[in-house]
């Protein structure tokens, strides 16, 4: 089923991503159209992230506290939003902003709720699993160097 919506999210892992190229990565994402909804996730009242407060709230983003009361807290909060969010048809399309393999079945119940799923990570960071989904994957570093295109 096709989503009406043309707007766009991004998700963006706050355990396994680069913060410093952040904006960089917003630009890129604006490109598609509209990114009404930009969230963070993480454990933001504790180091390291939360030396990144500012900096992103600044941006624009959303900070969504999840407290690291296990392995993976963050990754299981952002994978329950995409789920309220394809309910709810909220965005056509979903930036993952992450390196993590165990984005793989988000990524694959994205594509299969007739949504469009692109991948941001580093290079030769992003997992073999996310790359064999057959999804677009794109390295943060030709954005920063403004040769990725949408």
């Amino acid at each position: 089923m096709k989503h009406v919506s043309f707007l766009n999210c991004l998700l963006i892992d706050g355990d396994n991503v680069q913060f410093q190229h952040t904006e960089a990565v917003i630009r890129f994402c604006q490109r598609y159209g509209a990114l009404p909804s930009i969230n963070a996730y993480g454990d933001w009242q504790q180091p390291p992230l939360s030396a990144h407060c500012k900096a992103l709230t600044a941006l624009g983003v959303t900070l969504v506290q999840q407290k690291r009361v296990c392995k993976n807290a963050a990754d299981f909060r952002l994978a329950m939003d995409v789920a309220v969010m394809l309910e709810k048809r909220a965005a056509a399309t979903y930036f993952l902003f992450t390196n993590d393999g165990h984005f793989a079945a988000v990524c694959d119940h994205i594509r299969q709720a007739g949504s469009t799923v692109v991948v941001i990570g580093g290079n030769n960071k992003i997992s073999r699993h996310l790359h064999a989904l057959g999804i677009k994957v794109v390295n943060v570093e030709s954005i920063v160097k403004g040769l990725a295109k949408p």
